[in-house]
């Protein structure tokens, strides 16, 4: 695995982390609506998505990146 798929793949994983822990506080606190917070996350997960589908296609080949990006998933 190289180092930049690595980095990726943490990336995504702290980004989670931080949405599950922030949605969590959201539902004790009812500050900011859910719905506006998930279609932040999902526009800002959706352009990292696209960012790395096209790196993955440059330094790799399409099916086996897309392979990991659905099991990561």
């Amino acid at each position: 695995m190289r180092k930049s798929e690595k980095l990726a793949e943490d990336r995504v994983s702290v980004w989670l982390t931080a949405v599950m822990h922030y949605s969590r506080m959201q539902r004790k606190a009812r500050s900011i609506p859910v719905s506006s917070l998930w279609f932040q996350g999902y526009s800002a997960l959706a352009g990292f998505n696209a960012y790395v589908f096209s790196e993955g296609n440059r330094q790799s080949g399409k099916f086996a990146w897309n392979r990991r990006r659905l099991s990561m998933m």
